[in-house]
């Protein structure tokens, strides 16, 4: 939908448009809004088609709102690429094209008589799909059939199933062998220079294919330094040998492409200054914690060096003491005998690169009051958190006595405790000595984020109270539904699947679904409220179903859905969106169906079954004996096959089955591809086939016997 502005607009996002079907009241669900260069229109893409002669309502914020009837017009033109390359082994490849009508809109969506014509299996006739488990062509035709029976014809397009390969290399960067972060990352900056005393850098090298993806091609190419007396590269591995200082060019080969690249070695490094965090400390000379300074040495280059940093004290030697924490820290803490005065530290990497901190110890009083120590005001529940200054993950405090000008007055104290609140007065964390088994107080250790009170006690008396803000910069995905409908395609009863399918989540600059098998998207659990309790249950805890009671529709109110994008599990709440289920309820057994069968000299040695998938030599079914078909159906789809609801009765020959046999859950499993409107079913042997055991999606299981119909 294109939508045009009487003036220009500066800003657009999908959250500010809003189309709604008027008669039904209904949102049309809006994937995307591109605002034009001038401002002055915007195009606006739906996940569903429009419904054909409805009316809607238009609303733009800040703009005002306007109405429009959809009506769909005959298709008149097929747009297509003639020539359409896909990569083998790609995932949901599909001919692409685009019917116009005689207004030249796009009305793809609403055509419904379209046939693939193809000189090749590889294209699916009614789906345009396409095979790319091994490579080939096709001639392809996209041909519609209108409602007069005329037919529309695209021109010919050449469909092929290639092997993917290098189209062009764009970028190249210098980094570790294991790149961290790599190409994409947020914090990810290219680096075109490499110190002559680095002895581990490597070339790395982002390119895309001939389907327009981004590919890190490190590991592929080949790589030749045209400047060899300036630096060595291996041709296989990319590891950069500096020989001098200056500029030196590399060509990069990949298949047929190759790029020349123009890089660096910087003369040895030399440390050239020293910063610290602090140019002076106080402390107290009853202080018991150090005061930590952190220390870095750069270079002519003004990156960061390792040069080793001695810290003396120069003066005061008898009131602080200086440790080196091995880490770029020095911690710096009062003698047990100092009074108060002054010191002064340097730190040194030569006699050319030094500075000085200084240092004054102050004499603490008589103690008059008690203080919290060592306290963060705010907690990051992303301990991977960089930010500068970064926010910690966690703390631990302690309780000190104070003298009256608030200058530490001795050690911690001992019996002291924290309790912390939630901002109703609900205590959520206490211990004796301190919160956590070690002391600690960690963001984890909280349900949600939010400011809470902490009260600090010695003994039975409060002493001091903070406020600690917990809050989670761990970057999220936003999650949407792509349409405002879900149907029980598949008739299993249950619609978590069709609702897991009708979700994208965006994180960065991906997006994820379920049947993107490159981003995938796994749904693991939604929260829900039924306005048809006979339809649906209400799911008000995390649930992986949706499981239907009885046909009919009902509204779900979607509130947490939890999902896993990689190995990180997210929980969103969709703020209660309604999505519109048309619900079947699962097949059920029929209400005469018996659960027993008698054969002639059937036993239990000589029992007998086939099962789809279990064959022999040939593709005929294989006589198997209930062990080996156990054993074939938990194998093959990963679940429990109860063979103990099954007995065969050696006098009588009578076969009995008991519910049970699947597990509602592993019927799904069984039957995840197949047809789930059927029940599963293995058949008894040397009975013509007559006589089947069929397992039902509520875990039913009965008998079905047709030798009487003979």
């Amino acid at each position: 939908m294109k939508v045009t502005f009487n003036q220009e607009v500066e800003e657009l996002a999908k959250a500010d448009v809003t189309v709604t079907n008027k008669e039904a009241n209904v949102k049309q669900l809006v994937k995307s809004v591109e605002l034009a260069e001038d401002g002055k229109s915007a195009t606006v893409t739906f996940y569903d088609a429009l419904t054909e002669d409805a009316t809607y309502t238009v609303a733009v914020k800040d703009a005002g709102s306007s109405e429009f009837t959809f009506v769909v017009g005959v298709p008149t033109t097929i747009e297509v690429k003639e020539t359409q390359a896909f990569a083998k082994d790609a995932a949901n490849a599909k001919v692409s094209y685009k019917v116009l009508d005689e207004n030249g809109l796009d009305i793809t969506a609403d055509v419904e008589n379209v046939e693939f014509q193809s000189t090749s299996a590889i294209v699916n006739s009614s789906t345009g799909a396409i095979t790319t488990s091994s490579t080939g062509s096709a001639f392809v035709y996209v041909v519609v059939t209108k409602e007069d029976g005329t037919e529309l014809k695209s021109n010919r397009i050449t469909v092929k199933v290639e092997e993917a390969s290098a189209k062009s290399l764009d970028e190249v960067t210098i980094g570790a062998q294991a790149l961290n972060p790599g190409f994409g990352a947020a914090n990810y900056k290219q680096e075109l220079r490499v110190s002559k005393d680095n002895a581990s850098a490597y070339i790395h090298v982002l390119g895309q294919n001939q389907f327009g993806n981004d590919v890190d091609y490190t590991s592929a190419a080949k790589f030749e330094s045209l400047d060899l007396d300036v630096a060595v590269v291996d041709a296989s591995t990319g590891l950069i040998t500096p020989i001098k200082a200056g500029k030196f060019a590399v060509k990069v080969t990949v298949g047929s492409v190759t790029k020349t690249v123009e890089l660096e070695v910087l003369a040895s490094s030399e440390a050239t200054t020293i910063e610290t965090d602090k140019t002076s400390v106080t402390l107290s000379n009853k202080a018991t914690s150090p005061e930590v300074i952190e220390v870095t040495v750069k270079d002519q280059h003004d990156l960061e060096t390792s040069d080793a940093v001695t810290a003396t004290v120069k003066t005061g030697d008898k009131l602080i003491t200086v440790a080196d924490n091995q880490d770029g820290t020095f911690s710096i803490s009062p003698k047990a005998d100092a009074k108060a005065g002054t010191a002064t530290i340097e730190f040194k990497v030569s006699d050319t690169v030094k500075t000085t901190v200084n240092v004054v110890i102050t004499e603490a009083g008589n103690v008059d009051a008690y203080a919290v120590k060592e306290f963060a005001a705010k907690l990051d529940v992303n301990s991977s958190n960089t930010a500068n200054p970064k926010t910690p993950s966690s703390m631990t405090p302690a309780i000190i006595p104070v003298d009256a000008n608030g200058v530490q007055a001795g050690a911690a104290v001992g019996n002291s405790r924290f309790v912390v609140k939630d901002s109703e007065g609900v205590e959520v964390k206490s211990g004796q000595t301190n919160i956590g088994a070690d002391g600690t107080i960690a963001a984890s250790e909280f349900a949600k984020v939010g400011t809470y009170t902490v009260e600090a006690y010695v003994g039975n008396v409060l002493v001091d109270t903070k406020t600690v803000e917990v809050v989670d910069t761990t970057p999220k995905p936003t999650l949407e539904f792509t349409s405002t409908s879900i149907t029980d395609a598949d008739k299993d009863g249950d619609l978590f699947d069709e609702l897991a399918g009708k979700l994208s989540a965006t994180l960065g600059d991906n997006t994820y679904t379920i049947a993107d098998q490159t981003n995938t998207l796994i749904v693991d659990s939604v929260k829900f409220i039924s306005s048809n309790s006979d339809v649906v249950a209400s799911a008000t805890q995390a649930a992986n179903t949706v499981d239907v009671l009885n046909p009919g529709t009902a509204n779900l109110l979607i509130g947490e859905v939890t999902v896993t994008i990689g190995q990180t599990q997210y929980t969103i709440d969709m703020k209660n969106f309604k999505l519109v289920a048309d619900a079947t309820a699962a097949q059920t057994a029929p209400a005469n169906s018996a659960q027993t069968a008698t054969v002639n000299g059937l036993t239990t040695d000589n029992a007998r079954f086939l099962v789809f998938g279990l064959v022999g030599q040939s593709s005929a079914q294989t006589p198997s004996t209930l062990a080996e078909v156990k054993a074939y159906i938990d194998s093959t789809y990963d679940v429990n096959f109860d063979t103990s609801k099954i007995s065969v009765d050696d006098a009588t020959g009578e076969l009995t089955v008991s519910n049970g046999l699947l597990s509602a859950a592993d019927w799904k499993k069984v039957k995840q591809n197949g047809n789930k409107s059927l029940p599963y079913k293995i058949t008894l042997d040397g009975t013509g086939k007559k006589v089947k055991i069929a397992m039902y999606a509520d875990g039913t299981a009965v008998i079905e016997d047709t030798r009487s119909a003979e």
